[in-house]
């Protein structure tokens, strides 16, 4: 629909491709100390972008006005797209390759109360994260989505910022302060599975108030929505559980 138009479709695929060069642009240099970018980290972010490039200049947003394959496109946009940029720890990228001012700099806004307690509250971070899908189903909500561009695009990117702060914190692989310990940070993704299985039934019991579709729409939509949260995740948590003995200092290696 939408991100299918040429206009909208080449600028979103030239924002992609701009910021994938800017990455790969980064981890080709070697750190001050001689070491070399973490290659996985490098596939990681990338296979990012391809799934929001996939979400949204692909057949999946041509034909994002279905509404289960609308909420297919918003998991991908929030929960697989984020959890991949996140394994590719964009900030310690950039922190890496930063000017001493530069790095200063970054470090003051991470370091700022607001951002702390922003990336430090379990509740605040699970909320947002699983809150925001249902919000972005409410049947006006979801109309008003689909018949003004800028809302629509401005939705999308939340959605991505939304679950790019939620992993970010959740799979510790950038210098945010005051990490959470393993064990929250665990649980704190896989109380997701239930939400979105209680949002998923609401929407099938209730498709009118949710997405104002049939009921057979309805059934359609919730099982993308569990297959997704389901997976990302069950991934997510095998993730931290897997990174948590890796974990470095706040500070960024050089």
């Amino acid at each position: 629909m939408w991100m299918t138009d040429g206009s909208v479709a080449s600028a979103g695929l030239a924002v992609e491709l701009a910021v994938g060069c800017a990455y790969l642009s980064a981890a080709m240099r070697r750190s001050p100390r001689g070491r070399r970018w973490p290659p996985g980290r490098t596939a990681a972010f990338i296979a990012g972008l391809l799934v929001i490039a996939l979400a949204l200049d692909s057949p999946i947003a041509a034909h994002d006005d279905v509404p289960s394959i609308h909420v297919l496109q918003h998991g991908m946009l929030m929960m697989l797209a984020p959890m991949l940029l996140a394994l590719g720890a964009p900030v310690s990228l950039a922190m890496r390759t930063m000017s001493s001012v530069g790095r200063r700099r970054a470090r003051a806004v991470l370091d700022d109360p607001s951002v702390r307690r922003l990336l430090t509250r379990p509740v605040v971070l699970i909320a947002d994260y699983n809150l925001t899908m249902a919000v972005m189903l409410v049947a006006p909500v979801y109309r008003l989505t689909e018949r003004h561009l800028a809302i629509h695009i401005a939705a999308h990117f939340y959605l991505v910022l939304c679950g790019f702060l939620f992993w970010t914190a959740m799979l510790a692989r950038d210098p945010v302060p005051g990490r959470l310990p393993q064990q929250a940070r665990r649980r704190a993704v896989m109380v997701g599975i239930p939400l979105n299985l209680a949002l998923a039934a609401a929407v099938a019991l209730a498709p009118g108030v949710l997405i104002g579709a049939g009921h057979r729409e309805a059934a359609a939509s919730a099982q993308a929505l569990v297959a997704v949260t389901v997976l990302t995740s069950v991934f997510g948590a095998a993730l931290i559980s897997r990174l948590g003995i890796r974990l470095t200092r706040v500070a960024v290696r050089g």
